[in-house]
């Protein structure tokens, strides 16, 4: 996909980039990440509407697993949602491997 098209289906969703140290900080289990790993972890914006077919992963609630968006539902208050196509797979799987249920 490219990012022209990328940019079109997340209209209105509005993803950003915590430092590494503000992760960790948030986010105990996150140590385990090197600082450049956690740099390339996008998220949502609370409140901004999911895209149907896209998966998320909670850094807030890892312990719920991969989640299947819901177009138009908006991201949960208290969530930290990072969208599977906006990261590179191998880090994908090493957020939600010890998750996998």
């Amino acid at each position: 996909m490219s990012q022209g098209s990328k940019e079109t289906k997340r209209t209105g969703q509005a993803i950003h980039r915590e430092t590494a140290e503000r992760l960790k900080e948030r986010y105990e289990w996150l140590q385990q990440f090197s600082d450049n790993e956690l740099h390339e972890i996008t998220y949502c914006i609370v409140g901004e509407p999911m895209v149907g077919d896209e998966l998320y992963f909670d850094l807030s609630h890892p312990e719920q697993g991969v989640i299947q968006g819901e177009e138009g539902v908006p991201v949960p208050e208290g969530s930290c949602y990072v969208p599977k196509s906006e990261i590179r797979q191998d880090l994908w799987d090493k957020l939600v491997g010890p998750y996998q249920h």
